[in-house]
Parts: C-alpha cells; structure tokens; sequence
C-alpha cells in the first residue's frame, strides 16, 4: 500500500480536532511586552492515572477551570496530534506526558524556557533539563528515539505547524519547534507531529520576543508554566 504522503494537515484539522487528543500548552512571559489580558487558566496538577475511569470528569474539570480562572501574564495554546494509522507513532506520546507532567517533576516542560526564538522562522522549545539548546531528554529511558515514518511524510506547509528538532536522522529527545512559516527545506529531515489549532495569536506574541538570527541574544524570556490534556 502507498503512503498516505498526499493527506495535508491543513485538510485533516476536522480530524484532528475529533479524534486527536488536544495538548492545553501555558506559556508566561516576563516582560510588560507579552502581558496580554487574556483569559487564561492556572492548573493544578493533572490527574492522568484517573483518565481510565474518568476521562469526562477530568476533562469538564480541565474546562471549568479555563473558563473560570484568569491571569493575564498566561495564554493557552492547543495542539492537536495526527492520528497514527494503526502504528506506533512516539513522537506525539512523548509530547503529551512531557505536557503533562504525569510521569514526574523529572520529565516535564514546566519551568522550561523556549531557548530559540527566530522570527520568520521557529519558536524552539523543550529542552526542561539545560535550557541551552544543548539538554532535554525523552520519556523513553531517557533516549533518544527513531523518526516516526508517517511523521517524516508529512510536511513543513505552513505557520503554526509543530516538528521534532534534532540532531540528524532518529536522534529525537525531548526539543520541539512551533513553525513560523512553510519551511519545505525541512521535509524529510524533521518529523511533523502536530498543529495549533487554538491560541494562534500566543505564538504571534512568542515570535515577537525573537531575534533575526542566531547568536543575537533573546531578550524576552517565554517559559512553560504549565500544561494538561483534553480528551475528544
């Protein structure tokens, strides 16, 4: 059977929204630059080992306080993950727990700092253990894992859209990039594992605070605070 290379994520977002399991990202920013009054919601932690029995419960908790509860140095990003067809797919599962936190406070982006930031380019995130660029780990006894072959197939269309960054073929960790444009250079080196479907506007504002170029120091500090799941 020929690979689904010819499905688009921009014509799958319907898809996603339904069947993907949706990524509830918090990013604070400690300059009057990114303090937007938006409502956002302030977490406390996640009960995942509760999703078997509870899925409903915790996801209208997970609502309520979205709706409920404010802080305007806070704004919330969704992700939405594409469907696996039936095989393994580790990238978008290392994502979610790392969001989570679920696995423990020594495998989580709470407190990481989005350490590249280039305009007209990416939005670097995910190293939780340096912060450098150089750290971060995956969920997989701390190894780095393969390139999801339907991941690879995918492609660097467009703004918003997220990849694995790494350090050459099946050396993912724990690094991911928001991307701020199409980027078809990228096709086949980076593995596609998702998009924002909600918070665009957050990503406009974390752009904001890039430089032109590496090696220009970032002089706005984007940080994960926190982060949860929704299940569909």
């Amino acid at each position: 059977m020929a690979p689904r290379s010819s499905i688009a994520l921009d014509t799958r977002k319907t898809i996603l929204l339904c069947l993907g399991l949706v990524f509830v990202m918090y990013f604070i920013a400690v300059n009057t630059l990114f303090t937007f009054p938006t409502k956002s919601p302030l977490l406390t932690q996640h009960k995942t080992q509760n999703h078997v029995n509870h899925d409903h419960d915790e996801s209208s908790k997970f609502r309520n306080q979205m709706e409920h509860e404010e802080d305007k140095n806070n704004s919330a990003i969704s992700v939405a993950t594409p469907p696996s067809w039936g095989v393994p797919n580790p990238e978008p599962e290392n994502f979610r727990v790392l969001t989570t936190g679920e696995k423990g406070p020594d495998y989580t982006f709470k407190g990481s700092v989005c350490h590249r930031i280039l305009k007209n380019f990416i939005v670097q995130c995910g190293d939780y253990t340096e912060g450098t660029g150089r750290g971060g780990r995956s969920i997989y006894n701390d190894q780095s894992f393969d390139d999801e072959p339907n991941g690879l197939r995918l492609k660097h269309s467009k703004r918003y859209i997220l990849q694995m960054a790494n350090r050459g073929p099946n050396t993912n960790g724990s690094q991911f990039c928001f991307m701020l444009k199409a980027s078809p250079h990228l096709n086949g080196k980076h593995v596609v594992f998702g998009e924002v479907v909600e918070g665009f506007e957050v990503v406009d504002k974390m752009e904001e605070a890039g430089v032109e170029r590496d090696g220009i120091p970032l002089q706005h500090k984007v940080s994960f605070t926190d982060g949860g799941e929704i299940l569909f």
